[in-house]
């Protein structure tokens, strides 16, 4: 890297330090409901409106995070930077990258089918969403979670964690960091399933300089990472 493009990356709007202040408080402040949260919920005597205290804690923690998401996102003043890599590199149109986010969604989750068939815990909010998604209601509702999740995890790992270090590192360095560290602190997926998810957005994010990829890839393994541990489920 030049020194001109070091001068443009540490004092541009995609510099390290920013990046730093803004991910990690966000995880801060997300890792300290999660911890702190469910302590709390345990003592609670009654919960209201004929909620599970283990359905109300994954809604509440997933929930936590989208927010702490979105305010990663609000740091950057949200443009069309945010979501567009523009480089002299072309971005991939819609259509394309619709394609690819589908292709890419299906071989990481055929990649991570043993880890959810053994099991993961970490998917029982997204099981519940989908065996109980027998109303209008219910579909609206699954589809909100998986969208707001997909959405504000690839805005934050892959907009501005990936491309922040993709411009002081090499690009596999900058999958496997920003992998490592989404597969760390995304709520729905156990750690090894997230690594797959991570590193498969991390990859169509560098292909298609876009998001639509990636979200659609993070929105379908999610959603079939659910059923397939449902199937398991019924099947056992």
């Amino acid at each position: 890297m030049t020194s001109t493009d070091e001068e443009q990356y540490s004092h541009g709007p995609f510099s390290m330090t920013r990046m730093i202040y803004a991910v990690c408080s966000a995880i801060i402040f997300y890792k300290l409901l999660e911890f702190g949260g469910w302590s709390v919920l345990k003592k609670a005597q009654n919960i209201p409106w004929g909620l599970y205290r283990f359905d109300l804690w994954f809604h509440a923690i997933n929930l936590a995070f989208v927010l702490a998401m979105l305010a990663v996102g609000l740091a950057y003043r949200p443009k069309a930077d945010l979501f567009r890599w523009s480089s002299p590199r072309p971005t991939v149109g819609a259509s394309r990258s619709i394609g690819l986010g589908l292709a890419g969604g299906v071989a990481a989750l055929a990649l991570a089918s043993p880890i959810f068939w053994v099991g993961d815990k970490q998917l029982e909010s997204v099981r519940s969403l989908i065996a109980h998604a027998f109303s209008p209601l219910r579909v609206i509702d699954l589809i909100v979670f998986i969208v707001a999740l997909a959405v504000s995890s690839e805005m934050v790992y892959r907009g501005v964690m990936f491309r922040t270090l993709a411009g002081y590192a090499t690009v596999p360095a900058a999958i496997l960091g920003s992998g490592l560290l989404f597969a760390y602190v995304y709520p729905v997926l156990s750690f090894y399933a997230a690594i797959i998810l991570g590193i498969a957005s991390a990859i169509l994010y560098y292909r298609t300089r876009n998001l639509l990829a990636p979200t659609i890839a993070n929105a379908l393994f999610t959603v079939g990472g659910g059923a397939l541990t449902l199937y398991r489920g019924l099947h056992h």
